[in-house]
């Protein structure tokens, strides 16, 4: 089948994930002077001119996008099932016929925890449920960070995990990336203290 036209994610929801290779963000691990730095390291979009069933689950005409960021600091998050020595996270956007949305999914390539999973699907909804245990819980939260303060949406974990590791709350901020985010059981609370966009 030709396309007559692709169902591609809004603007409003990219703006949240996508950017220019060669940006960055500076976290620090909140209550001590430990810093990681999340850089760009491209996205890929596709769709698929073929029937229903085939493509690895992708629908025909509709557009599916994944973003990749890697982290510097590999004692705080040491590389997983990578093949180089980089220390990844991944977001992958794609569209739900059955639910009429776009689903936002969290892969981490890094060891011990992290994977969140779908977290996320516009149009936002509060306290929408993803998961079991994941929701959003606002969409224009003003959060300060050493950064600055932003306006945020925010995806939570309910209750709280007992699995390490894991990300519990997400602080995202339009055009601007993750502000804030804590992980479960005591791992602490990493805030943005600085960031560049190309």
């Amino acid at each position: 089948m030709v396309c007559d036209s692709v169902n591609a994610a809004p603007q409003n929801l990219l703006d949240y994930f996508v950017f220019n290779e060669g940006s960055y963000w500076v976290y620090q691990l909140k209550g001590t002077d430990t810093l990681d730095t999340l850089s760009f390291a491209g996205m890929d979009s596709e769709f698929f001119e073929q029937k229903a069933g085939c493509n690895y689950g992708i629908r025909p005409c509709e557009m599916r996008y994944s973003m990749g960021f890697n982290h510097s600091n590999l004692d705080k998050f040491p590389p997983g099932n990578t093949k180089n020595n980089s220390s990844n996270e991944g977001y992958y956007i794609t569209y739900s016929k059955s639910r009429d949305q776009w689903d936002v999914e969290h892969v981490s390539g890094t060891k011990g925890g992290g994977v969140v999973g779908f977290f996320l699907a516009y149009p936002f909804v509060i306290n929408q449920q993803f998961t079991t245990y994941r929701f959003l819980t606002d969409t224009n939260r003003s959060v300060t960070v050493p950064a600055g303060t932003f306006d945020c949406i925010i995806t939570e974990m309910i209750p709280k995990p007992d699995y390490e590791g894991f990300y519990e709350e997400l602080f995202f901020s339009k055009n601007i990336g993750l502000i804030r985010y804590q992980l479960s059981k005591g791992k602490g609370t990493w805030e943005l203290i600085n960031y560049h966009h190309n």
